[in-house]
């Protein structure tokens, strides 16, 4: 009887852990691997949510060998001017608070047509951390044929939204420019002021050089911001998924160790159980 069962057991135990190693990956693939689309820019897109040096920097940072000096530091307002002059940089666009409540307000207003402009690259590559995919209804931007241009630009016409190429009346970013800069950070602080409102920065910064040096160096010195760029997204992603590879390949190999451990086991346990079924035959017949 005994003998059986642990023949038995040689023959289901490496059935029942080849398809369970199959259902282990099949899951840990459909619910744990990061398919993120890598933007197809140089363009970096900077943004606040965590205000921390958080587990998404912190795998990148890990990936990239960067160890920041201090993990709170957060880009604000005050940071923009010095970041502009940096290698490397070509133009910075920073969201408008001021104007967005502005289009707010028209969108309201059953009367009025407007076009708004938003820097191409924010809504085409960039539409979910900029927020400009929900708010534009931007769910099929690769059909839109805006990549050799520097703005998109809307007809919003109360909550309604077309792709337009004309000139706009509203522009959601401002355009970095050291001799409008002051008039820009006043406005801000009028309408933040005036709201009780508080805004942290949310910019596209377009570059000219060395876009993954740029990154590096922006969350070595910012850590606390929050990124998306092709370097990120790439760098992110393969330590994510390598990790992820890691995973299932330690825990095959522990399951085929115990296997084979069982196996063997099961089979000394069986050649004894013949062997005191054929003591006890040759007891019998004597």
């Amino acid at each position: 009887m005994h003998s059986r069962l642990f023949g038995a057991l040689q023959i289901m135990l490496p059935v029942l852990a080849y398809h369970g190693l199959i259902l282990f990956a099949g899951y840990q693939f459909l619910t744990d691997y990061c398919s993120d689309r890598i933007p197809a820019t140089d363009s970096i897109y900077v943004y606040t949510v965590d205000r921390a040096f958080d587990e998404l920097n912190r795998k990148y940072a890990a990936a990239k060998g960067i160890k920041p000096e201090d993990e709170t530091r957060l880009i604000t307002y005050d940071d923009i001017s010095e970041i502009s002059t940096w290698e490397g940089v070509k133009d910075v666009y920073v969201f408008d608070d001021a104007a967005y409540s502005e289009y707010e307000e028209l969108q309201k207003r059953d009367d009025v047509t407007f076009n708004v402009a938003v820097p191409a690259d924010a809504a085409v590559h960039y539409g979910d951390p900029s927020g400009m995919r929900s708010l534009f209804s931007l769910y099929y931007v690769g059909t839109l044929d805006v990549f050799e241009y520097e703005y998109i630009v809307f007809e919003c016409h109360h909550g309604s939204h077309c792709n337009v190429y004309d000139d706009p009346d509203l522009y959601l970013y401002y355009k970095y420019d050291p001799a409008t800069w002051e008039l820009f950070t006043d406005r801000l602080d009028e309408y933040l002021e005036d709201e009780d409102a508080v805004s942290y920065v949310s910019m596209l910064i377009t570059v000219d050089g060395d876009s993954e040096g740029l990154q590096q160096r922006l969350m070595s010195e910012y850590p606390a911001s929050n990124y998306s760029s092709a370097d990120f997204t790439s760098t992110w992603r393969n330590a994510h998924n390598n990790k992820l590879l890691k995973r299932i390949v330690i825990t095959t190999v522990t399951v085929i160790v115990i296997v084979v451990a069982l196996e063997i086991l099961f089979g000394k346990l069986r050649k004894k159980a013949n062997l005191q079924k054929k003591c006890q035959n040759t007891d019998i017949l004597k």
